[in-house]
């Protein structure tokens, strides 16, 4: 039995120990996955929990098998249950509803997504893009016009190729259940596409965790993977990709709005890096999908969302790299005269999710915004031994939960950086960056200036001076202001400047840096 046990703050440590399928064969991989339900936490803070393992349960999961294991109301500690993973063998329909978030499954993935009074038809897809090769006809060294796709490009076999779907396995569909979430594991044809859907107790959003490989290629085809969501909401080819996690952008399918465009590649034409989001809303309803990591996506049809998650290629795209984008677990031989530059192992697996959101009409910039940051930098975990001393668990802090700020920041505040740039005995001086969250328009409650307090910002610490400074913190705000070039501008937004007292204010999308001196 584990016993979770947390500070004053967290009231209550809810706990679940889940199987860990491995999906991308792992050497030596644990078990099990103990999952930890935790309060939100405020920037710059810490939350310890002390785990321990009862003396008298050791060993009795390998004898007992997987049991789902749920805390018990007496003493935070894991009890089992005859329930946890199950197989749905028979038409894979079902309804997992967690808090205020209900999702349909068909045949074992899902189909619709109601989130409180909003509902809408979501379907999840997998499926990959031939890369195209040129014939020996054409010239490859050449830029035209012909490249193959590879590193640098995206060219799928026929400039508007259809997407190639990968059917789900039904008989292999498997629900996991616990306090704190509900698993659907989904495979697909072939085994080298997992996907796990997780529906979370007190979350307005659902995470698409995904295993993708190794590519199959003994058919001398290469692979461009892509995790595509169909939906009901009837956006008239536009769609919205943020760009470098700050403004949102409006793209228009198959149409540049400055520009008028003869298309050539209707499906690579249309693709768009999405650093942390894409959206596409109506006036009914609004879908957004947050990524983990840089991707390319798109909206190739009304109601449709896709993201490519992973790419394995047989041919170079001559513009530079002079190898395929085919990378493999063992790497690759010498080139000649030492070797012959040939792959050695398998091709790569990749890990990611994909954290879906469903809201009302013309809400897909709020709904992104409020959950980018934390799916950007999620929370790190550590770990260390922790003594007994008299059967009590013993730690070398002294509060369960610490922070070093007095108190959370505005949910449209972020804290971009803290830099120490020098100490002198008590007095220090740090480099803080601020961020507004929101652009205007984007929330009724967050896209609106706001000020922030810098005198009461860190714990333990007395402002004694504020400099603003230029955005990379090189020069001094002031002294920029006075040698930069005046323009005629016309009216709208313009960047904030000056301080009162101790106080900043923040306009949407705007960053401001400063060098400030605190007295311990």
């Amino acid at each position: 039995t584990y016993i979770v046990e947390g500070g004053t703050r967290l009231k209550q440590v809810n706990t679940a120990l889940v199987p860990n399928f491995n999906y991308a064969n792992v050497p030596n991989a644990a078990a099990y996955n103990l999952c930890i339900g935790v309060q939100d936490m405020d920037p710059l803070s810490v939350a310890v929990l002390h785990i321990s393992v009862a003396e008298s349960d050791t060993g009795s999961l390998a004898k007992s098998g997987f049991t789902q294991m749920l805390p018990s109301k007496d003493s935070r500690s894991l009890r089992r249950e005859n329930k946890g993973t199950r197989n749905v063998v028979k038409s894979g329909d079902f309804v997992i509803k967690r808090g205020g978030v209900e999702v349909h499954f068909n045949s074992g993935v899902m189909a619709k997504v109601k989130n409180g009074i909003v509902e809408t038809g979501v379907i999840s897809q997998w499926g990959y893009y031939t890369s195209w090769v040129p014939s020996t006809s054409n010239d490859v060294g050449s830029f035209f016009p012909a490249p193959a796709s590879g590193a640098y490009i995206f060219r799928p076999t026929s400039p508007d190729e259809k997407l190639h779907m990968l059917k789900p396995l039904v008989s292999k569909t498997k629900l996991v259940e616990n306090e704190l979430f509900t698993e659907v594991h989904t495979t697909y044809e072939g085994g080298w596409v997992n996907q796990v859907v997780k529906v979370y107790d007190n979350k307005p959003y659902i995470d698409i965790e995904y295993t993708v490989g190794p590519i199959p290629i003994n058919d001398d085809v290469g692979k461009e993977v892509v995790n595509r969501f169909r939906t009901s909401i009837s956006n008239n080819g536009q769609f919205y990709t943020d760009a470098n996690g700050r403004e949102f952008l409006k793209r228009e399918r198959s149409r540049r709005q400055t520009w008028d465009m003869e298309e050539f590649e209707p499906v690579a034409g249309n693709y768009y890096p999405v650093n942390a989001a894409i959206y596409i809303e109506d006036d009914e309803s609004s879908v957004a999908v947050l990524t983990d990591c840089s991707q390319g996506g798109s909206s190739l049809n009304d109601g449709s969302v896709e993201l490519m998650v992973h790419r394995r290629i047989i041919e170079d795209d001559s513009r530079g790299v002079g190898e395929a984008l085919n990378e493999t677990s063992g790497g690759i031989l010498p080139y000649p005269p030492f070797g012959d530059a040939s792959r050695v192992g398998d091709g790569l697996v990749i890990t990611g999710t994909h954290r879906l959101m469903v809201g009302d009409g013309t809400s897909g910039a709020r709904m992104a915004r409020s959950e980018m940051d934390e799916m950007f930098s999620p929370v790190h975990v550590f770990a260390a031994k922790s003594t007994k001393e008299g059967g009590a668990l013993q730690s070398s802090f002294e509060s369960s939960t610490l922070s070093a700020l007095r108190s959370g920041l505005p949910r449209n505040i972020q804290l971009l950086t803290v830099k120490l740039l020098s100490s002198d005995g008590t007095k220090k001086s740090l480099l803080l960056r601020l961020g507004h969250a929101y652009g205007r328009g984007e929330s009724n409650d967050h896209s609106h200036p706001v000020s922030l307090d810098l005198s009461g910002l860190f714990v333990g610490m007395t402002l004694v001076d504020v400099k603003e400074k230029t955005l990379t913190g090189n020069q001094d705000k002031a002294e920029w202001r006075k040698n930069k070039m005046q323009w005629m501008e016309d009216s709208g937004q313009t960047d904030s400047f000056g301080i009162q007292g101790a106080t900043v204010l923040l306009k949407p999308m705007e960053v401001r840096t400063f060098v400030i001196t605190v007295e311990a």
